[in-house]
């Protein structure tokens, strides 16, 4: 028998990891053949990161290892691989991946010790590999690679895309069984796959035109993934359909979902990419899912507000009309809402993003944005020199771009490209873009100066983005006050990641190991300092405003109230104002009359963890997309009104 090992690490968070799915689909059909079968045995699936040493060993006599290749675990994949030629060099090594680039040879040429490439899809040319290192096929008759033979390399004709239908599973085959026994202490997130394909073409997408047409995986394939998670405890499950909801079993797979985590208890949530056009399916699943207390919430994406840009990018947005009435509905039905954007596309300049990021807020859209910097992904038709050069798109490449990932201890540092500059938004515009975007993730959709913003554009007519705008202002040139100086020390970071000496994220002390997004470094750093920020930022607005007295003293009151802290339970406002119904109303789009009545506003959580870590993991990290960070139980006791 020849021995398989593969190797897939995937983004690691304190105390868990993703099982390895691709590696695992990949071995599963491969050793589905009854002749693969006779040949070859897989030894093990490598998942989690440690010294390269510890790997090599660890191996019996390889003869095939193969490595499947994401953004976050490439460069680690090529230092295991060159480890392995140097003590096993007869043996063949396989790289496959999102971050190959497809159809090209240049990953062989770069590496010598890489041995066959994998474009696309590995199932089925995986198989073929197998075959031809047996002896039973010809490495030309091998579909969908490139491979090095007598020190030329030759690129064969890609596979056709395959009916799903009879895909083996890795959890149905109990590949990833021996993983879960090995690491009892690891809480292992799961991968379900239930169609492959999109009918879309956006350009930062690597969905190519050949896997336009969505393929299904069998049903009774989909049921048993699902009971397999449920009876191995699996926490969290990703579903990693492109547009889950565009048919109509996925629904029913709902249902299914469901029933077994009432029977089991388990996965305790589950994430999935909605379907483009958010439809009447999509709504009833997340009912169901929110009722089962399963649901991370309904995703209604963007990407842009400029019409040139979507033109640029191929992608159609809902008219804002549309997504304002989605808003409503789901607000009626409890169900938490979040919107995506992404920062420099082409076609697009800073007033251009700073007003889209505005129209959002006007149609509704108050409590959770995120903001991503656009990456170029290998195979996506964004990263094609041509389109690059077409809208003047300049990248740099950065250590990699995570949220909350744990420190790295093996000194091998993965990379991301990142665009900092088109031919609509140079460098100094980018990082002002980015810094906006800080300003209105965390002191708007985080909540620390949403109810000013909300107050002054209904009452004053201040569009939001001149309100943040103004405040952006105000921290640039404030240098003295803490707002200044947080601002300050994350734009001197997007000025490194210019520079291409800069991370995306940094570590706070006192909040755990992870690291944080600029976004919520920035929230924390305040909120650490609440006293001193409101204070201060108070102050200027009514400079700017020129509030009456009576209504900011309010306003700052119910502001600083609706913040939770670390350990802070309950906090109570009098009020002059009748502000809680008020802004209830504004929130679900309403247009309140605003009464002043005399009143005392209490706010209560049951737990309020007063460990700063647990704290910032369970209200900023964990709940940052379901408002965790805000009080929302809010009882009023009335005095007179006047």
């Amino acid at each position: 028998m020849k021995n398989i090992y593969m190797l897939q690490t995937n983004i690691s968070y304190p105390n868990g990891t993703y099982l390895p799915y691709a590696a695992g689909s990949i071995a599963a059909y491969a050793l589905a053949d009854p002749e693969i079968g006779r040949e070859f045995a897989l030894k093990e699936i490598f998942c989690i990161r440690e010294a390269p040493e510890n790997i090599i060993n660890a191996l019996a006599s390889p003869a095939v290892f193969s490595f499947s290749c994401y953004v976050w675990n490439t460069e680690f994949n090529k230092e295991v691989a060159r480890l392995v030629k140097q003590v096993y060099p007869d043996c063949v090594t396989v790289f496959g991946g999102h971050n190959i680039p497809d159809g090209s040879p240049l990953f062989l040429e770069q590496n010598p010790y890489a041995d066959i490439l994998i474009f696309g899809e590995g199932e089925r040319p995986f198989r073929a590999v197998l075959s031809a290192v047996a002896g039973k096929t010809e490495w030309s008759g091998v579909p969908g690679i490139a491979f090095r033979q007598n020190g030329t390399i030759t690129v064969n004709a890609p596979a056709e895309p395959e009916d799903l239908a009879g895909y083996p599973s890795p959890y149905g085959m109990g590949l990833f069984d021996p993983i879960l026994e090995k690491y009892p202490d690891t809480d292992f997130s799961a991968i379900l796959e239930t169609n492959r394909g999109c009918p879309y073409h956006c350009a930062f997408c690597d969905w190519c035109e050949q896997k336009a047409k969505i393929r299904s995986f069998s049903w009774e394939r989909i049921e048993a993934d699902i009971r397999w998670m449920a009876e191995k405890k699996i926490e969290f499950c990703y579903c990693a359909d492109a547009n889950f909801g565009i048919r109509k079993r996925d629904e029913a797979l709902i249902d299914y979902l469901i029933e077994n985590k009432e029977r089991f208890g388990y996965p305790r949530k589950f994430r999935v990419n909605y379907a483009k056009l958010n439809n009447d399916t999509v709504f009833r699943i997340t009912q169901k899912l929110e009722a089962a207390g399963l649901n991370r919430g309904a995703t209604i994406s963007f990407q842009s507000m400029t019409p040139q840009t979507l033109k640029n990018i191929g992608r159609e947005n809902m008219p804002v009309s549309q997504f304002t009435r989605l808003m409503e509905r789901y607000r009626a039905a409890g169900i938490s809402t979040y919107t995506e954007v992404i920062l420099g596309l082409p076609g697009e300049t800073f007033d251009d993003f700073c007003r889209g990021v505005g129209k959002l807020l006007e149609a509704g859209q108050h409590t959770t944005l995120f903001i991503y910097n656009c990456e170029l992904i290998v195979n996506s038709a964004m990263a094609d020199p041509v389109y690059l050069k077409k809208y003047g798109i300049r990248s740099v490449q950065t250590p990699l771009y995570l949220r909350h990932n744990a420190a790295q201890s093996d000194g091998i540092e993965e990379h991301s490209r990142c665009v900092i500059c088109t031919d609509k938004m140079d460098t100094e515009d980018w990082i002002r873009a980015n810094m906006f975007s800080v300003l209105i993730q965390s002191c708007h959709s985080m909540g620390l100066l949403r109810f000013f913003a909300l107050y002054l554009f209904h009452e004053r007519g201040v569009p939001y983005e001149t309100f943040y705008r103004e405040l952006q202002t105000y921290a640039d040139a404030g240098r003295t006050c803490l707002l200044g100086q947080v601002y300050a020390e994350i734009r001197a970071r997007f000025v490194d990641i210019t520079a291409g000496r800069g991370e995306w994220s940094c570590r706070i002390p006192g909040t755990g190991s992870v690291s944080w997004p600029y976004e919520e470094a920035f929230y924390i750093r305040l909120l650490l300092q609440a006293d001193r920020f409101y204070a201060e930022t108070v102050k200027h607005l009514n400079e700017v405003y020129r509030l009456d007295a009576d209504i900011s003293a309010d306003l700052a009151a119910y502001q600083r109230m609706i913040v939770k802290e670390p350990g802070k339970t309950t906090a109570r406002a009098a009020l002059s104002y009748d502000l809680t119904p008020y802004f209830n109303e504004l929130m679900a789009c309403g247009s309140p009359v605003l009464k002043k009545r005399r009143n005392s506003v209490t706010a209560c959580a049951a737990d309020v963890p007063a460990d700063g870590e647990r704290f910032m993991r369970e209200a900023v990290w964990f709940g940052r997309a379901a408002q965790k960070n805000l009080f929302s139980d809010l009882s009023v006791q009335y005095g007179e009104e006047t």
